[in-house]
This record gives structure tokens, sequence and C-alpha cells, in this order.
């Protein structure tokens, strides 16, 4: 069944939070007709396998009032679709945008604002914390914080994360140790992205944009202007013994490290890049532009130059590491083992 939402008040019939309550699975919670704000003063609970249709992004908002969690997805199916959800704020717990432990997609949604804060607790996932299965399909997660791990996006061992035409932007964490500024995911898991901008994030420690401990596939997506303040890869952390990335038509730029890899950092896993620009990264000590770890890194028809390493204590203005050259690459600075 069809079910309407009807007004943006917080509780009551015709709120959404009513309508979910009475869903049954299989229902679309219908709030097409509305626009504005629905306020909310604490989280709303999906316990029911249905979809939820906002009337747009830039037009519907669900607002946490920085009082509580936004969506609290339990184990289900469940589609949200053209709203933005913002300003959760949740202490010494996790996800203050949604808390996901079941299959979620998300449609052309922003999730923006949120807060993870810490009395002391280990928190993570300031906009999303995810521990089941999600997959966004256009929208953003921006300006999202966590104390500890993955600012924009947590997504824990053996999940799945899919994203699709989105931008990750303006996310951080804060605390000595955090990783992940944009993204964070742990080992096991099944994340791939695609035509997918991962900008302007930042880490106190490691991985401004991404911190992986899990195999990777990056295609038609551009990685830039992330920070990673206290030790290695501004832009792409990747980590993980027995893991394979593989970067295709990826631009890997304008990212710093205050150690080394100051666009991306690897370290036990095997790395493919295939069509990638590496340029005008930084790293304090060495590896400007990448640093790779034991495993083999294979290259093809990509770039690594412009980079600069400003201590540069083992020569690696460009690159240290060992890359085995698949033909019709260009590195400025040759430091790397081929």
């Amino acid at each position: 069944a069809t079910l309407a939402v009807t007004n943006t008040n917080n509780t009551g019939v015709g709120s959404l939070r009513y309508v979910l309550a009475g869903a049954s699975d299989g229902d679309i919670i219908d709030a097409t007709g509305i626009s504005g704000m629905i306020t909310l003063a604490s989280e709303l609970y999906v316990d029911k396998n249905v979809t939820i249709k906002g009337s747009g992004a830039g037009s519907l908002t669900i607002n946490g009032s920085n009082v509580g969690r936004v969506f609290n997805i339990w184990t289900v199916t469940v589609v949200i679709e053209n709203l933005t959800i913002a300003n959760g704020q949740v202490t010494d717990s996790h996800g203050a945008g949604i808390y996901n432990l079941g299959y979620l997609t998300l449609n052309n949604v922003i999730v923006t604002d949120n807060d993870v804060l810490s009395t002391g607790s280990h928190v993570i996932g300031g906009g999303i914390y995810n521990d089941g299965s999600l997959t966004m399909n256009g929208g953003e997660v921006t300006n999202n914080s966590a104390h500890d791990q993955g600012g924009g996006i947590y997504s824990v061992t053996n999940s799945i994360l899919l994203l699709d035409g989105v931008l990750v932007s303006g996310n951080h964490v804060n605390d000595v140790g955090s990783n992940g500024g944009g993204v964070y995911v742990q080992s096991g898991s099944n994340f791939k992205v695609n035509d997918t901008a991962i900008v302007n994030n930042s880490a106190k420690t490691s991985g401004g944009g991404v911190y992986s401990e899990a195999s990777l596939m990056m295609e038609n997506s551009l990685v830039a202007g992330k920070t990673a303040v206290d030790e290695d890869g501004g832009g792409l952390v990747l980590l993980g013994a027995g893991n394979t990335v593989a970067l295709t038509n990826v631009t890997v730029s304008g990212n710093s490290a205050g150690v080394g890899g100051g666009g991306i950092f690897v370290a036990q896993t095997a790395l493919n890049l295939n069509n990638v620009t590496i340029t005008d990264n930084t790293s304090s000590d060495d590896g400007g532009g990448i640093v790779t770890g034991t495993m083999i890194t294979n290259m093809k028809n990509s770039i690594i130059a412009g980079n600069t390493a400003t201590n540069d204590l083992w020569g690696g203005e460009d690159c240290r590491g060992q890359i085995n050259s698949q033909d019709y690459n260009l590195v400025q600075v040759d430091t790397c083992l081929f």
C-alpha cells in the first residue's frame, strides 16, 4: 500500500513518524506532497521493509535538531529517496544521521551536518554507520564529523558499501588516532566506488579521504583536497594482507599527508592503476604522490607527476616503493623501482 505523509509535524496523524509506525512490509511511505522541514524530537525507527519517498533533497529535510539520531534502520530492506537527512547528533554512540543494520538504498539523498560526539568512548560514523548493506545512488555525504573514525561513512567488517555518483565532501575526524575523514571501511567488506567525488575531507591521523582495510574497486572518480594531518595517506590509505585494489579512470590530486603518501599510502595490498593521474599531492617525508607496500603495484596508461615531498628523506618526490610498469606511463621523478 501507499501511505501518505500529509504534514511536517514530529508526531501525530499524518506525520512521518505516525505513518512509519503503522506501516507494513512492502508499503510505500509517500512524502512527495510535502516540503519544508520535519523537526524531530527523537530518532525515527524503521523496522519494516518499506520505501520512503521525499519531494526532493532540496525540498524536504528530516532534521535531527542536534538532539538525537535521524534514522535507525533495523535488519530490514529499506529504500529512502529524494530528501535530506541533517543535524543528527549522538554522544558516545555511532551514526548520527543513519544507523544501518539492514539493506539500505539511498537514492538522491543528502546526508549533511551530522555529528558523533564523545565523552571518552570510541565513536564512529558521523553521517552514516553501516553494519549491513548500503548502496548510494547520487546524493551527498557532506560536512559530517565523528570523534574517532569515519567522519562521513563508517562501514564495519564484512559489510557492503556501494557508492555511485555521490559527493563525499567536507567530512572530518579530529581525535588523536582518528582515520578516514570521508570514508572508513573495515576488512572483509565489499567496497565499490563509481563516478564519485571524494573531496576536501580531513583526518587527524591517516586517510583524509578514504581509509580502507578492504578490497576496493574505484572507477571514474576524483579523490582531491584531503588532509591527513599527523601520518599517512592524505587521499587514500589502502591496507590489508590479501586485498586487491583496482583504480580505473581515477584522479588523485591536491592531497597532503603529515608523513608519507600525500596522495596514496599502500601497505600489504595489491594495487592496480589503469588510466590514473596522481598529481599535485604533498607529503612531509616521502612519496609525495604515492607510497607502495610490499605487494606489487601495477601501473598502466597512468601519470605520476608534479608531487612534492617537502622533507624528502628517501628521494621520493613522486613515489616511493615498487611499481611494475605495464607501459604507457609517465613518471616525472623516477624514484620508484620499476
